[in-house]
């Protein structure tokens, strides 16, 4: 089978669904003009509760130069705090605040529920193979790292 012409459709499928998500979730995404690089470091620290501006370089390939700016310009914004690390008191640990946690929270639950109608077009054995399919491409991509 030649694949190519299939991968070609998906591949545009995967970017028709990817401009409708954004277009969706937009007017949420523009607090305080958060750039795309501040939202990626918004991500870390919201899935790590607690990381040093190292943890923050590794997770996005930057340097720590890099990671200290997109951090200093988020604490001016108010999104993120510098406090003692709980786990070693000679460290800085970044944090989100309490009004920026809850933005991300709201953010997260409404881009589940924009995915929920995404896949309202699946039955519930088509969703079932298709979360089947999608844990077997991720393993792939993992496994070839």
């Amino acid at each position: 089978m030649n694949r190519t012409p299939h991968i070609a459709d998906l591949m545009e499928g995967f970017h028709l669904m990817q401009q409708k998500m954004l277009a969706k979730h937009k007017p949420m995404a523009s607090i305080d003009q958060v750039t795309f690089s501040q939202w990626r470091v918004l991500d870390v620290i919201d899935e790590h509760d607690y990381v040093t501006i190292k943890d923050i370089h590794t997770a996005l390939n930057i340097t720590s130069s890099a990671a200290t700016q997109l951090v200093n310009e988020l604490e001016k914004k108010k999104h993120v705090a510098r406090e003692a690390h709980p786990d070693d008191k000679r460290a800085t640990a970044i944090t989100l605040t309490r009004n920026t946690k809850k933005f991300i929270q709201k953010f997260k639950d409404q881009h589940v529920q924009g995915f929920r109608k995404l896949f309202e077009a699946l039955d519930d054995t088509e969703f079932e193979q298709y979360i089947h399919l999608h844990k077997k491409i991720i393993k792939n991509i993992i496994n070839k790292k």
